[in-house]
């Protein structure tokens, strides 16, 4: 029996390594000569470099780049079947910041630039920058300067380090110091969300607070965006802040694309390609996946979402194992889901379930392949 463990992290209680362990133990606990195949999954977003890494035998590299507040500090990033994988969260992530520290009035992207070029240094055309965790909100300007962008004031002068409370002093740019060698690389940007840059469902006002914007910060943030766009599309010849994602990550994504030719993608498709899932799974008897929690967006472009449509295109069985099943969690089903399983046996709270995730994650392993134990004796 080959079984595949393709889950993703439960965030805020497990890792999608420590999913893979816990429900590897139970599957060979009664299926003791099983093949197991693990494939930790991320759909760009934290712990995305290390399970695609791990997934596609892959090696990490590590590097020197700038924090948010633009100090040196060292992180990773990954090469997996020949392309960069890049994680936001590695250098210009809320996790490098105490709470004091988070402002997105003075946070920098210029890190995830430094890592950027690095990758074109040692080699890499093929780029995927996962932009999940972000600490900041400058439109991806700090980015694009450590490429070589260049911001200059309506008096000439150029602005040393760019953040968010710079983008309302840009007057115009200077490309002709902008790194060449993004003429000819792929960068694939991972993004599942699609607010566009501005407005009330954008950058600012959908993620700035969770960095440390207060009403205050962010109303200067948003008339800095608005200025911002202005430069952005004037460049691109076109509309490109109001392209779905455009203000994710604080709006990298769509400084990216204008400057950098990058392109939007789906997470979860570009991990399981890049990972070559669909070669993995070839054969497979069964395919046990998870989130934290599964519900109507689970049917829309997340793990659950991704893994599914690959083992319905090669007619495998899917079990989801879930910290809860929400509202909606039945639009999964006509995806290639066969059932879910919950983790908490009983009624309980959000808090217990997250101390006690790894103790319940075994149980409702277990309870998934007794059931099966049950159907193949039967069979």
């Amino acid at each position: 029996m080959k079984i595949i463990i393709a889950p993703d992290s439960f965030k805020g209680s497990l890792s999608s390594m420590q999913v893979i362990a816990g429900v590897k133990q139970s599957a060979l606990s009664i299926f003791p000569s099983a093949q197991i195949v693990e494939v930790p999954i991320a759909d760009g977003g934290d712990g995305t470099v290390e399970a695609i890494v791990h997934a596609s035998d892959g090696r990490t590299i590590t590097a020197q780049a700038h924090d948010p507040l633009g100090r040196v500090i060292d992180c990773i990033y990954g090469d997996a079947n020949g392309a960069a994988i890049i994680g936001m969260s590695e250098c210009s992530g809320m996790a490098l910041l105490s709470e004091q520290e988070r402002n997105p009035l003075i946070t920098s992207t210029h890190g995830t630039g430094d890592l950027i070029k690095e990758a074109l240094d040692s080699g890499f055309t093929n780029i995927y920058l996962g932009i999940g965790g972000s600490a900041t909100n400058d439109a991806g300007s700090g980015a694009l300067q450590a490429l070589g962008l260049r911001y200059l004031r309506a008096n000439g002068s150029e602005i040393a380090r760019m953040c968010g409370q710079e983008l309302a002093s840009v007057a115009r740019v200077d490309d002709s110091e902008l790194d060449p060698r993004l003429k000819t690389t792929n960068i694939s940007i991972m993004c599942d969300v699609t607010n566009p840059l501005t407005g009330k469902n954008g950058a600012t006002y959908i993620y700035g607070p969770q960095k440390g914007g207060t009403p205050k910060r962010l109303e200067q943030l948003e008339a800095g965006m608005k200025s911002f766009e202005f430069i952005l599309n004037d460049y691109a010849k076109k509309d490109v802040t109001t392209l779905p994602g455009a203000g994710a990550a604080g709006g990298i994504g769509c400084g990216l694309v204008c400057f950098a030719g990058a392109v939007l993608t789906s997470g979860i498709d570009a991990v399981l390609e890049l990972v070559k899932f669909d070669e993995l799974i070839e054969r497979a008897d069964l395919i046990v996946t998870g989130e934290g929690q599964v519900d109507a967006q689970s049917a829309s472009g997340k793990v659950v979402h991704g893994v599914a449509n690959y083992a319905k295109a090669q007619d495998i069985p899917v079990v989801v194992i879930a910290g809860s099943i929400g509202s909606g969690a039945q639009a999964v089903y006509p995806l290639g889901v066969n059932t879910l399983i919950a983790l908490p046996e009983s009624p309980t709270t959000l808090q217990d379930c997250i101390q006690n995730a790894s103790a319940l994650l075994a149980k409702a392993a277990d309870r998934v392949f007794s059931l099966l134990k049950i159907g193949k004796d039967i069979k």
